[in-house]
């Protein structure tokens, strides 16, 4: 996903459209950070047989960070057999998606929903893969957060915005951006890149990440590692688990997931899963969107954690269609679906 600067760069964004931002941290990059020295960590995923919460036996997925001479790190486990319990919800999503693409709204829909406190969880179309488009800064962000942990001070590092990269995607969704002749540290890059999607921001984090930091967080997850791959694509359910080991704070530190969760809960995305959540309830998300002009197919996504009181789940959504306006409304009628099923489940 990372190439050094060439001269198709400009041509390959006059193929684009929309909040690529995948094409930075997946397709160019530039370091100013040398890696540091230190002993490699490798993902174990280990498969036992046991019961999940509905006591159905099944198998039991743990994926830990061989990271010590005597310890490892769990970062998440869960059951591999979906639960009963989703059924109905399941059948529900189904239904409304055909009905989505037989009125030409979507042509692909993916759907993951994890909930929080038993880890049950459900998947619909699930072998179907996405660009991430947007999605991306959200290991882009954990690159940081866990290069901070070796480099002091990294976060309070400032850097002049001199003036937009020339070529620099436009989004369908944009706010705030930053002004050029500012300076900005990279806390505070983090924050419009998380919160406001800027592709200002990300494109002066892409030129100052360390590649290896970066890559580690899909491999130490034990997800796809193709990261110099521009067509990268990914699942719902295998995207959904850097919100998974954010929210179990396992992968990063306490402190440290605390501060990435605390930045989604402030992304002011509105049209999408939150749209019709009661606002007194907390969802730490992002939004992520891709076009192809050659094609004309536009991929809008979103996942986050919705705080439902006791208990919290987390939900992907990814889609492909031909207006993104539309897709919204996709986004938003899943969500909504979910939210009342787990509102009933938590009454």
């Amino acid at each position: 996903m990372f190439t050094e600067r060439i001269p198709i760069y400009i041509a390959i964004l006059a193929a684009l459209a929309g909040g690529i931002v995948s094409y930075f941290v997946f397709n160019h990059h530039s370091s100013s950070f040398m890696p540091t020295a230190g002993a490699a960590t490798m993902t174990n995923k280990l498969t036992v047989k046991g019961s999940d919460a509905d006591g159905v036996n099944c198998n039991y997925k743990t994926v830990y960070l061989n990271n010590g001479s005597f310890t490892k790190r769990l970062l998440f486990t869960e059951p591999q057999c979906e639960s009963d319990d989703f059924a109905s919800l399941k059948s529900g999503i189904e239904s409304m998606v055909e009905n989505y693409k037989k009125s030409g709204t979507v042509s692909s829909v993916s759907v993951y929903l994890r909930d929080l406190t038993d880890n049950t969880w459900m998947s619909y179309e699930p072998t179907e893969t996405y660009n991430p488009g947007s999605l991306a800064k959200v290991p882009l962000m954990m690159s940081f957060l866990m290069r901070s942990k070796t480099i002091t001070n990294l976060l309070e590092k400032p850097i002049i915005f001199s003036k937009p990269m020339p070529g620099v995607p436009e989004q369908t969704y944009t706010t705030q951006t930053l002004q050029p002749g500012h300076k900005y540290t990279i806390k505070e890059l983090l924050y419009y890149m998380i919160t406001y999607s800027d592709n200002n921001a990300t494109a002066i984090l892409n030129d100052n990440v360390d590649f290896t930091s970066f890559k580690n967080v899909f491999t130490d997850l034990g997800l796809p590692d193709n990261v110099k791959d521009p067509n990268y694509l990914i699942t719902a359910k295998d995207y959904s688990e850097f919100f998974v080991v954010l929210y179990n704070a396992t992968y990063l530190t306490a402190s440290q997931s605390e501060f990435a969760d605390s930045l989604l809960s402030q992304c002011n995305f509105s049209q999408g899963m939150v749209k019709d959540i009661p606002t007194n309830v907390k969802v730490a998300h992002k939004f992520g969107e891709w076009k192809d002009l050659r094609t004309n197919v536009h991929q809008l996504h979103e996942s986050g954690i919705v705080y439902l009181n006791n208990k919290p789940y987390l939900l992907t959504i990814m889609t492909k269609g031909s207006d993104v306006n539309q897709q919204t409304e996709v986004l938003g009628a899943i969500s909504k679906m979910v939210y009342d099923k787990m509102l009933a489940n938590n009454s």
